[in-house]
């Protein structure tokens, strides 16, 4: 049998040593067109003793939609709960006998222009069977690409937040996650909260919170602090430099709404450096409920995150439009986190002629302090 001198044999090379043309080796290797079973068996032969690999890629482009791979689309992998939720979305479509190759830039924070659409554009004219997308940071060009392989009858379903195209969507709620977080200060009698997202509110995820922290203060008649509301860094970055500018403060908040586990515990480390005790003196409540909310310094009060709802809801979509259970108009499905309370939070009592707090001595207001 000749073998090619090339590092990488290619169709033609295999075309060549059987003796046919390239379009029947094509056909013999995708099973498509009329080739002979023995011609075929033939083929496929010299192609394994060849070490012939054949493109993924360009058996989608022959055959139409695969009807085995279910891409993921992501432009952040983040080191929490984005990044947990691909992975079980990947493991439930893989135990299904599914490919569930990820497709992402990776986690962008500096400000970088993302083409966005230009690697959607080339996941679309791959033509998976499906596309299921984290749609965070995603540009108008991008639902044009999306619609148009739908029409090419391609399945998308998106997570996380609405979106304006015609698809199956789970929705988590995060106005109302960080709604019942800062509730729940209200509640304990705090009335100087500050608030820290990762990253400017003009941006849609963190204007979703600021919008749900901006109403359980509005019910109470109050509005945001503008010098207790952060958005630098992220995750134990983040925490760093929240608890920096909140011990700069002349004035401080007496509790802190964090919208990130890893940012709160963080914060916690860094008040305690400086000799300043949560709850006693300033409480903390967090979002996520990732293991670090359970085991660190202090465990945190927090605002799950329902990551295995969430992507157990998206293959469920998925699932029921792949196996033909369900062809019907797009579905949304709306998700909300609970609050888990834990020693991060305590209820607001303020000692006379002090701006500290004091601990509550089993439950109860020591006698020489006043509520407010």
């Amino acid at each position: 049998m000749p073998s090619p001198s090339r590092q990488k044999i290619t169709i033609q090379d295999v075309a060549e040593a059987v003796g046919a043309a390239k379009s029947t080796v094509s056909a013999a290797l995708t099973g498509n067109g009329r080739v002979s079973p023995e011609r075929r068996a033939e083929i496929l032969n010299v192609a394994r003793q060849m070490g012939f690999e054949p493109n993924p890629h360009a058996q989608r482009l022959s055959n139409g939609n695969s009807n085995n791979t279910v891409a993921l689309f992501s432009l952040d992998l983040d080191l929490g709960v984005g990044t947990h939720k691909l992975k079980i979305i990947q493991r439930l479509l893989a135990t299904q006998g599914y490919d569930v190759p990820v497709y992402s830039y990776g986690s962008f924070g500096g400000g970088e222009v993302v083409p966005v659409a230009k690697l959607m554009g080339t996941l679309c004219r791959q033509r998976p069977r499906a596309i299921i997308c984290f749609t965070s940071g995603f540009s108008d060009d991008v639902w044009g690409e999306l619609e148009r392989y739908q029409s090419e009858g391609g399945i998308v379903v998106c997570y996380d937040f609405k979106v304006p195209l015609e698809c199956d969507t789970v929705v988590f709620d995060r106005e109302d996650n960080t709604y019942q977080a800062t509730r729940h200060l209200l509640d304990l009698g705090h009335r100087k909260i500050g608030f820290y997202r990762a990253a400017p509110s003009d941006l849609p995820p963190t204007e979703l919170r600021l919008q749900g922290f901006c109403r359980a203060l509005a019910e109470q008649g109050l509005k945001p602090h503008k010098a207790w509301l952060f958005h630098e860094g992220l995750n134990e970055e983040g925490g760093e430099l929240i608890a920096k500018k909140f011990l700069e403060l002349k004035h401080r908040p007496s509790a802190m709404c964090i919208v990130n586990d890893t940012a709160a515990a963080m914060f916690i480390i860094q008040l305690r450096k400086a000799g300043i005790d949560v709850p006693s003196e300033v409480s903390v409540v967090s979002h996520d409920d990732t293991p670090i909310a359970r085991c660190s310094a202090v465990p945190l009060t927090t605002a799950t995150h329902p990551v295995e709802a969430i992507a157990h809801q998206v293959v469920a979509f998925l699932l029921s439009r792949l196996q033909g259970k369900y062809s019907g108009e797009q579905r949304c499905k709306i998700i909300r986190g609970e609050l888990i309370k834990r020693q991060s939070c305590a209820a607001y009592v303020a000692a006379e002629g002090l701006n500290n707090r004091i601990p509550l001595q089993n439950g109860h207001k020591s006698e020489s302090a006043i509520r407010v």
